[in-house]
Formats: C-alpha cells, structure tokens, sequence
C-alpha cells in the first residue's frame, strides 16, 4: 500500500523507528508496521510509547505503559488503545470509540495504521538508505 504520512516529521520518526528493529522479519511485520506508525505519528504518543517497544525483540510492554504512563485526553487513550489492539490484540476498542473519542487527526492515523496492518509494504514504500551496515 502507498503510506500516507500526516507530515515530514511523521514519516521521518517512522523511518527511524523501523531502522532501529534490526531483524527484519519483525521490521516488515504488519502488526509491527503499524504500531510504529501510529507511535511516530504523534509527539506526546511517541515520548509515552516508544520506551516500552523493544527494537531487539519486537516486543511492546503495553502493560507497563499502562501501570506508568497517563494519556490524559480521551483521543490520546483511544489512540494507546488501538495501538496495544492492532499489535497484540489485547486490548479491545470498538468502531464507536475510534468516531466518538479520536480527533480528527489520530482518526486519520488509526485509519491509514489499520491499511498499514491489513496491507503491509507491499508496494508504494521504499525505506531509503535501509543497510544493515555502515
């Protein structure tokens, strides 16, 4: 699928994000593909949810973000929620949630992160400069 990035900023965080995961099966995983998504997609997101995914392993403590971290507004915590939904399925949201509490632009970013798992980078999305060497 073509990626569609709210911003420079946003593609360019995603870009590094998915740099860091260094085994590739797991940095071309949709579920990971799209987690990173919607982590790089928003700054106060980003600062509460990218400790706790491991680029080693692939794996995201969304428990202990829960027990640590507070989102404060309703869009943020839906936004958190779809993220641990669509990488680990455990933890639900449903379709009235997403259109009552998202604002427009986490909206946005959950709709194009839910395209991005379903279709993964197939075609339209090529990670510049993607060696594993320096």
């Amino acid at each position: 699928m073509k990626v569609s990035f709210l911003h420079d900023a946003h593609q360019k965080r995603f870009e590094e994000l998915r740099f860091e995961v260094r085994d590739e099966k797991i940095r071309s995983d949709p579920k990971c593909l799209a987690l990173l998504y919607l982590i790089a997609g928003d700054s106060h997101f980003f600062i509460k949810a990218s400790p706790y995914f491991n680029t080693t392993y692939g794996v995201f403590d969304s428990e202990a973000m829960f027990e640590i971290e507070e989102f404060g507004s309703s869009s943020l915590k839906t936004l958190e929620k779809t993220a641990v939904n669509l990488f680990s399925f455990n933890d639900y949201v449903t379709p009235a949630e997403l259109v009552d509490n998202l604002e427009n632009e986490h909206f946005q970013l959950v709709l194009n992160a839910i395209l991005l798992q379903r279709d993964g980078l197939n075609r339209g999305y090529e990670a510049p400069e993607e060696k594993m060497y320096s």
